[in-house]
C-alpha cells in the first residue's frame, strides 16, 4: 500500500467553508505548503483563510470562490488552479449537498443541483487535475463519499445514489491510476456534527439508532487524512460507525431491502410535525 506525503505540497480542499471540509483544511494546514480552498461562500473561505494564516505564516492559502454545481465553474477553477500551479499534489473532493424527503415531492431542481454537485463535479475536477498526476507519476485523490453509498436509507434515495456513483467510481480510479504513481482513497463518512444535514433539511434523528456512533467533525476530518496518508481504499470515520458497516455489509441484500421497505412504511406512518 502506497503512502501519501502531505508535508509541503499543494492540497486543494472543495467544500471548505464548512463541516468536514474546513476541518480537513485545519488538519491539512500544518503540514502541507500551498492550500487552496474552494466553496461558494467566499466570506467564509476568506476568514478560514485568515486563521490559517496566523497559525501558520508560512503555509501559502489560496481562497477560490466556484459554485461546483456548475459546469463553466468547475473549468473556470482548474483552469485558473493549473496556470498557477501546473498541478496538485493532493485533490480532496469533499464538496457536497444532501436533499431529505419523499422522491415524488421533493422538488427536480434541487435533485438536479446535488447530483450536479455529489457527482458529476467530482468526475469533471478529478478529469481536469488527474492528467498532470499521472504526467508527474505522483499525487493522491480522496474523494469524500458516505456510508449511504454502500446502504441506503429512505428519503435519501438520490443522495444514497450519488454517494454509489461516487463509491464505484473511486474504486475503479483507484485502479486505474496507481499503475501511474496516483493514489486513489474513499472516504466514507457516516453521522457527523456539523451543517450538512441542516443545509439539506435533514432532521436530527433520520438516522435512527446510527446515530449513536455520531463523531465530531474534527475526528472525521482527522481520520480521513490519516487513512490518505495510509493509502487505505476505504476510511470509515469512527469507530462505532465502522463496526455498523461490517454488519450492514454482512447482510444479504434481500435483508437491506426488506429493512428499507419496514424504514419507508414506518415514516410514512410517522406523524408529520
Amino acid at each position: 500500500m502506497a503512502r501519501v506525503a502531505l508535508d509541503g505540497k499543494i492540497v486543494l480542499v472543495t467544500g471548505a467553508s464548512a463541516g468536514i471540509g474546513q476541518d480537513l483544511a485545519r488538519e491539512l494546514a500544518t503540514r502541507a505548503g500551498t492550500l487552496i480552498l474552494v466553496a461558494r461562500r467566499k466570506e467564509r473561505l476568506e476568514a478560514l483563510a485568515t486563521e490559517l494564516r496566523a497559525a501558520r505564516p508560512a503555509l501559502v492559502v489560496e481562497v477560490e470562490q466556484a459554485d461546483l454545481a456548475k459546469e463553466a465553474d468547475v473549468d473556470a477553477l482548474a483552469d485558473r488552479v493549473l496556470a498557477r500551479h501546473g498541478s496538485v499534489d493532493v485533490l480532496i473532493n469533499n464538496a457536497g449537498l444532501g436533499v431529505h424527503g419523499w422522491f415524488h415531492e421533493v422538488e427536480y431542481a434541487a435533485l438536479r443541483q446535488m447530483i450536479e454537485l455529489n457527482a458529476i463535479s467530482v468526475v469533471q475536477l478529478t478529469r481536469r487535475l488527474a492528467p498532470a498526476m499521472v504526467a508527474r507519476r505522483a499525487g493522491a485523490i480522496l474523494n469524500v463519499s458516505s456510508g449511504a453509498g454502500y446502504i441506503p436509507s429512505a428519503q435519501l434515495g438520490v443522495y444514497g445514489a450519488t454517494k454509489h456513483f461516487v463509491n464505484g467510481f473511486t474504486e475503479t480510479l483507484r485502479a486505474e491510476l496507481r499503475p501511474h504513481g496516483v493514489v486513489v482513497s474513499l472516504g466514507c463518512p457516516g453521522p457527523v456534527d456539523s451543517e450538512f444535514a441542516q443545509s439539506g433539511g435533514v432532521p436530527s434523528d433520520h438516522d435512527g439508532s446510527v446515530n449513536r456512533v455520531r463523531i465530531s467533525s474534527q475526528l472525521c476530518a482527522r481520520e480521513l487524512i490519516a487513512g490518505l496518508e495510509r493509502g487505505a481504499a476505504v476510511i470509515f470515520p469512527g469507530r462505532g460507525y465502522r463496526w455498523l458497516i461490517r454488519v450492514g455489509l454482512a447482510m444479504p441484500r434481500w435483508m437491506l431491502r426488506r429493512n428499507l421497505v419496514r424504514d419507508a412504511q414506518r415514516r410514512i406512518a410517522a406523524p408529520r410535525g
